[in-house]
């Protein structure tokens, strides 16, 4: 029904979407993302050391020890104090340009993300018209190219949503925290944003590494969380570690036949973008780059409806 680069849903599912039908926990105060975030004040020191956590919380962790544990510890919280990131206006619009140059003629970023900011790139540049006029929602930042990226395709908007103060001076740039839209959630006034962004950010959720409260069912809180905070016709890209399953405390997750189906319970994967199976089962050492292809995501249950009226003339969901 989808191909590799292209969205496809029926006009007849999207009416349906548009009634309000959702997948997953309830968008409100009780989910779990929401009362993690709202009883969590902010660090008051160093992220917790991995020979401080407690034989029921490394349980938690590793899934009952079915992923396995490894350890390396990284404060970028500067010791609780919080770090910042500043971009001004020329720096900014320097990336934006670069930006477009990348879509326009498919230029080989040099970055150290190159392989997620490849892919991701070729994911935008492909389903273009979905940014167009957009306002995108980025989850997790620390140099805004994936901000930039969506400004270059288009996007009327974007809002960066990030536990370091970032500082984007760009009037087509907001800056949040997760505890901020975690309340707009709560009190039923979140923004539906018409695309959602998470490169290589949930992956770190819960471990404290950023000054986040520990969580060891935190990245899976915050992946459905993204359902709460996107419009019936909205659209995640997604992309993560993958291979061998592990947690490295406090550094990151990596996804594989055991964590990744959860990760995945209420979205429904549309296309990927930088998939090379090689890479997904090759024995790669934690220490290791990491595997992350970008994954194109709907709301699971919206795409069962699409599925449906699947006999329909087909449209392209950024056609509509």
């Amino acid at each position: 029904m989808w191909s590799r680069s292209t969205l496809v849903l029926t006009l007849a599912a999207l009416a349906t979407l548009a009634c309000g039908f959702t997948s997953g926990r309830p968008c409100d105060s009780t989910h779990p993302w929401v009362t993690r975030l709202l009883a969590h004040a902010g660090p008051t020191g160093p992220p917790p050391r991995p020979d401080t956590l407690s034989a029921e919380l490394r349980a938690a962790f590793t899934m009952g020890g079915r992923v396995p544990f490894e350890q390396l510890y990284i404060d970028d919280s500067d010791k609780g104090r919080g770090t910042e990131f500043e971009f001004d206006a020329d720096t900014m619009h320097a990336f934006v340009e670069q930006a477009a140059k990348e879509l326009s003629a498919q230029i080989r970023p040099r970055r150290p993300v190159a392989g997620i900011r490849v892919a991701f790139r070729d994911a935008v540049a492909a389903n273009k018209a979905l940014f167009v006029g957009a306002h995108v929602v980025v989850f997790g930042t620390t140099e805004p190219w994936a901000e930039a990226l969506a400004l270059a395709a288009g996007a009327a908007h974007v809002t960066t949503v990030e536990y370091n103060r970032v500082l984007i001076a760009d009037g087509r740039v907001t800056v949040t925290s997760p505890r901020a839209l975690a309340l707009q959630v709560a009190n039923g006034s979140a923004p539906q944003f018409d695309v959602a962004v998470s490169l290589s950010s949930f992956d770190h959720d819960g471990l404290g590494r950023y000054g986040d409260p520990l969580g060891a069912d935190a990245d899976l809180d915050s992946c459905d969380a993204v359902r709460c905070v996107l419009g019936p016709r909205g659209v995640f890209f997604l992309a993560l570690p993958q291979g061998a399953d592990v947690v490295v405390f406090n550094m990151h997750r990596r996804y594989g036949p055991v964590r990744l189906p959860r990760m995945l319970e209420s979205w429904r994967v549309l296309a990927q973008f930088g998939v090379d199976e090689r890479l997904r089962e090759a024995a790669v050492a934690w220490r290791q780059s990491s595997y992350e292809p970008v994954l194109v995501l709907v709301d699971a249950d919206r795409a069962r409806v699409a599925e449906t009226a699947a006999a329909s003339s087909p449209t392209k969901l950024s056609e509509l």
